[in-house]
C-alpha cells in the first residue's frame, strides 16, 4: 500500500522494484504472486533494489517491517522451499514404485488369510501366529425375546 501512495502519479515505477503492474485506463493493479516461489522471487528483487538505493530507499521509511531484517532470511527461506520440493518430487517417485510393487503383496496377504481360514475354521486365533490381529465379534441373536423367528 505504500508503495502505491508514493508512486500513485507514476505506477510503472513499481516494475523498479519487481512487481508487475497492470495499467487500464486510470486504474492500475500491483500483481503480488501468491505462489510462494514466485513471492520469493518478487522479495528477492525487492531486497536487491532496496539494497542497490542503500540510505536512499524508499523502504527505509517502512515502520512495521525492516527489509534490512528480512532480507538476509529470503534465500534461506527459497533454498528451503526448493529442497521441499525436491522431496516432494523424491516422494512422489517412492509413491509410484510402492504402487507398483503393493497389489501383489495385498492380494497374497488376502488370499493367505483365506488359507488359514479354511485350515483352522474352528480356531482362527491361530492367525495370529502369522502375525494377524484376530477379533473376537460376539453376534447378537435374530429374532424375538425367546429367539424365535415370527
Amino acid at each position: 500500500m505504500y508503495f502505491c501512495i508514493y508512486y500513485q502519479n507514476t505506477p510503472t515505477r513499481l516494475g523498479d522494484w519487481g512487481f508487475d503492474v497492470i495499467v487500464s485506463g486510470k486504474r492500475h493493479r500491483v500483481i503480488i504472486p501468491t505462489n510462494p516461489k514466485q513471492l520469493l522471487a518478487l522479495a528477492k528483487l525487492i531486497y536487491q533494489k532496496h539494497q542497490a538505493d542503500g540510505a536512499t530507499s524508499i523502504l527505509n521509511g517502512m515502520q512495521e517491517y525492516s527489509w534490512t531484517v528480512l532480507g538476509p532470511t529470503i534465500q534461506p527461506c527459497l533454498d528451503k522451499h526448493l529442497e521441499a520440493e525436491s522431496h516432494e518430487a523424491q516422494m512422489d517417485e517412492a509413491y509410484q514404485v510402492r504402487n507398483q510393487l503393493f497389489p501383489p503383496i495385498n492380494d497374497t496377504v488376502r488370499a493367505t488369510r483365506d488359507l488359514l481360514e479354511g485350515a483352522f475354521p474352528k480356531t482362527l486365533t491361530h492367525l495370529g501366529d502369522w502375525g494377524f490381529e484376530v477379533v473376537q465379534v460376539t453376534r447378537k441373536p435374530r429374532g424375538g425375546a425367546n429367539g424365535g423367528g415370527a
